[in-house]
């Protein structure tokens, strides 16, 4: 290991040559270092993790990964969280796949330990060294999952209201997965702050994203759609059309309940969506929907009420109070 160092201390310079030489000799060495992990915090003590970032993650990672106490998860998360804030996007952009794992590690290990809000502005600050404002990038959606756990919504707006359009998994280490998770989260972030148009605009990311074959968290993110929709629209807006027919129709299959609800929320009646809701409970539940379903029910006396014509002297009101149940 004190060879390791060595090399780590040597090759951590501006020199791009000299970092990829360095990514070789880090890549080859994983079997000395895995072989390590117990001393490994001793030994990241003698490295700088601003100037020896390369190197701080290849040890940090194992570190993590293998850590079988929670003094040690403790410890990887406060080191993570340190580093974060002052490590090289030089250097970090020359390991892409590496910092991206080491990014989904810290997350959850920090929200198994009860952490997520110590994390959200270290994820946050490293979103732009990895890449460019307009880029998506594997820590968007870490980001935004530590904001959904920690339940700290209004720390994601400067994240979520930036647009993003971009995508470039070499220069990233970006997957479809990692896409599809920051549009879902961000859209279950908006759908808390209650703004749900920019949910649905999230939520409509996910299910109508290129696809040969529907996801779970496509599924997911498609049921919410519909009884957000309910709650803002008073009514299920079609997706776009570049929407994939036949995922589309596996959703249709898969959110059943949720396409009879919104059957039901079509007659306005209070009564048949109680009972909808009744006979579907254990879904709505199992899927942690049954809040969204409850604040559909009560949107319905909004919309109802602007259904309803004009009073005037000759009309009783108490058809009108009829009509609304």
């Amino acid at each position: 290991m004190n060879a390791i160092i060595q090399m780590i201390q040597n090759l951590s310079g501006k020199d791009e040559k000299q970092l990829l030489q360095l990514k070789k000799q880090l890549g080859t060495s994983q079997d000395i270092i895995m072989s390590s992990v117990e001393v490994l915090p001793s030994f990241l003590q003698q490295i700088e993790p601003a100037k020896h970032t390369m190197g701080y993650v290849f040890l940090l990672l194992p570190m993590g990964a293998l850590a079988k106490t929670d003094e040690v998860v403790t410890l990887f998360v406060r080191l993570s969280v340190q580093f974060l804030v002052v490590c090289n996007s030089q250097q970090i952009r020359l390991i892409p796949a590496k910092f991206r794992q080491l990014c989904d590690l810290l997350t959850t290990k920090a929200i198994k330990a009860g952490l997520a809000l110590s994390i959200i502005k270290p994820l946050q600050s490293c979103i732009w060294k990895v890449a460019p404002g307009d880029q998506v990038t594997p820590q968007h959606a870490c980001f935004a999952r530590a904001v959904l756990k920690a339940k700290a919504y209004k720390y994601a707006l400067p994240v979520l209201d930036k647009y993003v359009y971009e995508v470039n998994p070499e220069m990233t280490g970006l997957k479809g997965e990692d896409v599809r998770l920051y549009f879902y989260y961000g859209g279950m972030i908006y759908t808390g702050l209650k703004q749900f148009q920019k949910a649905l605009e999230f939520f409509e990311m996910v299910v109508s994203a290129p696809a040969i074959v529907g996801s779970k968290i496509m599924s997911e993110a498609y049921k919410k759609y519909i009884l957000v929709s309910l709650i803002h629209f008073g009514e299920v807006k079609s997706l776009p059309k570049y929407t994939n027919p036949t995922v589309l129709r596996l959703f249709k299959v898969i959110a059943k309940p949720y396409e009879e609800f919104s059957t039901s929320y079509e007659t306005r009646s209070v009564k048949d969506l109680h009972s909808c809701a009744s006979n579907h409970s254990k879904e709505f539940l199992q899927d942690g929907n049954f809040g969204l379903v409850k604040q559909a029910i009560e949107a319905l006396n909004k919309y109802s009420l602007c259904s309803l014509p004009p009073t005037s002297p000759s009309t009783d009101s108490s058809q009108n109070i009829q009509r609304l149940t």
